[in-house]
């Protein structure tokens, strides 16, 4: 039998002889959105928990939005299109945006790479920058965690007086879920800060494991850094 595998942007056929294949468990089919752009507008008007953007954004001068990298699979150009033109809405200009890529320590990424995850009309009109884990000059200091793991992060997130965070939500095999503070943490982290929340302590925790939040090390310990930011 021959499946179809997704790689990247393109498509790996493999062929699985049919003595070796045991079942074929396939995934419950989700319903689309019937209008992603304006499920996201609607989300921004009437979000879970808190103000909406509208109010929150009163008298900010400087915003900056954290983006996954392309590692993750999140629609980004299609929030972006959307959370930009309603910052537009309020009166933000483009040059008091700053989209931060949210490398951890992966490779930064750039040219048709970068386009092809924010779109070609962001990548030339806002100002976007890959957060470099090695780079200490570009992070500040502002503490350490209850567990002493010293919290430097990226200085463009941190001078900025208003915030925002996309991304994704999923399980995760250490985290318990990914999504909101792991932008922050590994994100847009300094290198030393892995050694602690990378380290043995945490990843042998049992805790430490899928879809567990409730005395999950890593979970605590990245959601104490993100408030900090």
């Amino acid at each position: 039998m021959i499946f179809e595998l997704d790689y990247g942007n393109e498509k790996l056929k493999v062929k699985i002889p049919d003595d070796n294949l045991l079942d074929v468990i396939a995934s419950k089919p989700v319903k689309p959105l019937p209008d992603p752009s304006r499920s996201v507008i609607e989300s921004l008007k009437a979000p879970i928990g808190c103000a909406p953007l509208s109010e929150k954004i009163k008298d900010r001068k400087n915003i900056c939005i954290v983006i996954s990298d392309v590692t993750r699979a999140v629609p980004t150009e299609l929030i972006l299109e959307s959370l930009l033109a309603e910052l537009e809405g309020y009166g933000i200009k483009k040059d008091a945006v700053t989209i931060l890529v949210a490398t951890g320590l992966h490779r930064p990424n750039i040219g048709k790479e970068l386009e092809g995850l924010v779109g070609r009309r962001i990548a030339a009109n806002y100002r976007i920058i890959n957060h470099d884990a090695h780079r200490r000059e570009d992070c500040d200091f502002i503490g350490k965690t209850k567990k002493g793991t010293p919290v430097i992060l990226n200085r463009n997130f941190l001078a900025a007086d208003f915030k925002i965070l996309t991304g994704l939500i999923e399980p995760h095999f250490m985290a318990g879920f990914s999504g909101g503070r792991k932008a922050i943490c590994p994100g847009i982290s300094f290198m030393d800060m892995f050694r602690h929340f990378h380290g043995p302590a945490i990843l042998e925790s049992p805790g430490s494991a899928f879809g567990v939040l409730e005395g999950n090390p890593f979970h605590e310990e990245s959601t104490e850094i993100a408030k900090k930011a």
